[in-house]
């Protein structure tokens, strides 16, 4: 697998992740920042078995590509999160490679009323609300 993760105009990619003991590891990698671009060996831990990435919510994201054989009939979608203001946001967003900005299938968001809802095309569009508010900070 490889991976990818941008921070502002900072690009990071890289050739390895893989799980150990419950925890998710990235493995090397090039950071695109500078000339030339910065080669690294870092093992970056994420956030599974009680580990956390931290995000500033303006212009981070994580794009970690999958097998299309491995498409499952059902999933569990789990976070802990905690929202520095009040708001809409995606927390969690499958998408299409080629629109990955626009195409999402499954999503799990906070809407306009500060709750959390789950979002599902599958040929027909679905969405699903909690009715208790997230509260930020």
């Amino acid at each position: 697998y490889a991976w990818e993760a941008w921070d502002g105009n900072v690009a990071r990619v890289g050739p390895v992740m893989h799980m150990m003991e419950g925890k998710f590891y990235l493995s090397g990698g090039r950071e695109t920042l500078g000339d030339p671009a910065t080669v690294s060996a870092d093992v970056m831990q994420l956030n599974i078995g009680g580990f956390m990435i931290e995000m500033d919510g303006v212009d981070d994201e994580i794009m970690i590509p999958h097998l299309p054989t491995i498409i499952p009939s059902a999933y569990t979608i789990e976070a802990w999160i905690k929202p520095a203001k009040g708001g809409p946001m995606n927390i969690v967003c499958r998408t299409d490679e080629n629109y990955p900005m626009a195409a999402w299938s499954h999503q799990l968001r906070i809407n306009a009323d500060n709750q959390l809802e789950h979002y599902c095309d599958a040929g027909d569009k679905f969405s699903v609300c909690h009715t208790a508010t997230v509260q930020p900070g």
